[in-house]
């Protein structure tokens, strides 16, 4: 079944046909301002964290709503539908609509009833708010008169858990104002005159705008009963019906932003309006809507900036293959999702609902290398930012708060670290991802200054790059399990694999191997003779432990969990090859040709598949040790044998 292709002439995935499967998302806006939105208009949005910021709510894993909905009424006869396919659903035979995911950019164009629309989501270039341009066209030969309506549902609460859970507080705080062309939500409102403004039990103000720019507003509404009314959904609300929004605000209870206005369009005249939201006080707010008075000029430069933005970064790396959609994946798509987990490290999606407030070190610092040579100074940018959340003994934090303050953060030694993140440990691997992605990044740009640069490190103390790999590799040489490897303290990369604190991961000591092979090149440009001379009389030592505990005769083992069990040998019932050890063993350089040949080609017979290479297999299900948390997983997904 096919739904949409890929034009590669504007960057856009274009789909034809609405009814997907489910909602196909696409990322808008930067670290200060994130979006998702669906091929149907769901999803949600958030100010800097989507744990601690989220503005515009989302049930997740139900109906794709509520979104970022227009409605069009044609005021003759009452019909209405919306710019998306969804919520209103019209009927496919008479209601055409194309959704184009662009760059930072989603288009709806819809036709129905010789009505064409177009609405244009976006956040522009350096700004932390949403806009929302829509154009209408009479493509018919009488006169029309349409009411245009926008709306979003608003959090009561910027924390997502908070927001659905705990209502009988979050019901309680939140209330909507409306003033000149828009709704303002205010949570806490009520402090806002009290004392000046000032925080009680750590609580402030906070507001939300959601404005019409373009045209007057003939109505609105603020509380979302009022709009939608008993027993009625998204798709038929009653302020669309009457075509009058009643003007209700709320105060308690939830709240949306609904704004309507009436447009009269002769035979093949068109409009152009915008609907802005943002979480922006009274006079910010203001502001930004004084500067879309005329939206259509405003916006389609607006677009324009972020198309040019994204040929530019994807310009810097091209390939052109025998496979054409090799090329498309490799020379669009893949670049561009690799710049949406660097921006927010996997933090927010469709399946992740955003409750993780704050960086995954390792997932971060392994996001970097996917940017490296299209934005390699975006790149060293964020490297810098992960150095100063290693601890002054090389340890990576586990948890990287969006609101980090490099010298003076908590630590997993400290229980007020481990009560804000929920991460009471470190993990064996995170710092040792530092390696690969400095050395990426000096090799892309020839940069070998970078190593001087000087960084703080999180708790206290600074030095140069150079120092923090030398402390990164220190961690681990001061975090050796029983046969000399490193431990595996809290997890290694497979979250689903403790092996326990003093187990042994062959994983992490294949990393550990390839950080002396990059710190051995580092120490020689530095000329650092003597700590040259320790690096490799430890590397080689360390190789030859390495292939004696860890070669079982066609493959590498997972490990050894604290109390001495191999994981991953050959004869094991299940789980007796894992990806990980293999890759690495090649990756690092410490495999021989042979080993190398062996284990890989182990991996293409045990684990290939059409749709590429899973974790490891058996998957397991009777033989797992205590520590394989995988095995709560249906066997063949996620960490249980997933790809």
């Amino acid at each position: 079944m096919q739904y949409g292709y890929f034009d590669n002439e504007n960057l856009e995935y274009v789909i034809t046909r609405p009814d997907t499967p489910g909602p196909w998302a696409n990322y808008l806006g930067s670290p200060e301002y994130g979006a998702l939105i669906s091929n149907h208009a769901g999803g949600y949005s958030f100010a800097k964290s989507g744990a601690n910021g989220r503005i515009l709510r989302y049930v997740f894993n139900r109906f794709d709503e509520p979104g970022r909905y227009i409605y069009l009424r044609d005021n003759a006869d009452g019909d209405y539908w919306s710019a998306s396919w969804q919520p209103v659903g019209k009927d496919t035979e008479s209601y055409k609509s194309v959704c184009r995911h662009g760059t930072g950019y989603t288009v709806f164009d819809a036709d129905y009833k010789g009505i064409h629309s177009e609405a244009v989501y976006y956040v522009p270039d350096g700004m932390s708010y949403e806009v929302w341009m829509f154009r209408v066209r009479n493509d018919s030969d009488a006169e029309r008169e349409l009411t245009i309506t926008g709306s979003c549902e608003f959090t009561n609460h910027g924390n997502y858990e908070q927001d659905q859970v705990n209502l009988q507080y979050t019901m309680f705080i939140t209330r909507t104002l409306f003033a000149e062309n828009r709704i303002r939500q205010q949570i806490n409102g009520n402090l806002a005159d009290y004392k000046g403004n000032v925080a009680v039990s750590d609580k402030g103000v906070t507001e939300r705008f959601f404005g019409l720019a373009g045209a007057e507003v003939s109505s609105c509404c603020g509380e979302r009963d009022a709009f939608l009314g008993n027993y009625h959904t998204y798709r038929n609300p009653v302020g669309v019906i009457n075509g009058d929004l009643g003007g209700r605000m709320a105060y308690n209870g939830n709240c949306v932003g609904a704004l309507s206005t009436v447009l009269s369009l002769k035979p093949g005249e068109s409009r152009t309006i915008a609907f802005v939201l943002g979480e922006k006080d009274y006079e910010e707010s203001g502001q930004i809507m004084k500067n879309y008075a005329s939206p259509e000029e405003v916006c389609e430069k607006e677009v324009e900036v972020l198309k040019s933005m994204w040929r530019e970064r994807f310009s810097h790396f091209k390939v052109k293959t025998p496979c054409p959609e090799f090329d498309t994946m490799i020379n669009t798509w893949n670049a561009y999702n690799c710049f949406m987990t660097f921006t927010w490290s996997r933090a927010a999606s469709f399946f992740y609902c955003g409750l993780r407030n704050g960086y995954g070190y390792r997932d971060t610092v392994q996001d970097i290398q996917g940017v490296i040579h299209l934005s390699p100074e975006e790149a060293a940018d964020k490297i810098r930012f992960m150095l100063s959340a290693q601890v002054h003994h090389g340890g990576g934090l586990p948890l990287v708060k969006f609101n980090h303050n490099a010298g003076h953060e908590d630590t997993p030694e400290d229980d007020s670290y481990v009560r804000a993140t929920g991460h009471p440990a470190y993990r064996a691997d995170d710092a040792l991802w530092l390696f690969p992605t400095v050395y990426k990044y000096i090799s892309e740009t020839g940069n070998i200054a970078f190593l001087d640069e000087v960084i703080p490190f999180a708790n206290r103390d600074e030095g140069s790059v150079y120092e923090h790999l030398k402390r990164a590799l220190d961690f681990s040489l001061n975090h050796l399990g029983p046969h000399g490897m490193p431990a595996g303290l809290y997890a290694d990369w497979n979250d689903c694999l403790r092996l326990g604190k003093n187990g042994e991961s062959a994983f992490v000591a294949f990393q550990f191997y390839y950080a002396f092979t990059i710190l051995r090149e580092f120490a020689a440009e530095k000329k650092d003779a003597e700590y040259l001379k320790y690096l490799e009389e430890k590397q080689e030592a360390l190789g030859k432990k390495l292939i004696e505990l860890c070669w079982d005769g066609d493959r590498f083992i997972r490990g050894y969990t604290e109390d001495g069990e191999t994981i991953g040998k050959g004869t094991d019932p299940e789980a007796n090859m894992w990806l990980n050890p293999q890759s690495w063993g090649v990756i690092s350089g410490l495999a021989d040709p042979e080993k190398a040949r062996l284990s890989m080609d182990n991996v293409y017979e045990k684990l290939n598949t059409e749709y590429g290479a899973v974790l490891m297999d058996p998957p397991y299900h009777l033989h797992a040790f205590d520590g394989a948390l995988a095995v709560i997983f249906n066997a063949g997904v996620k960490e249980n044998g997933g790809e």
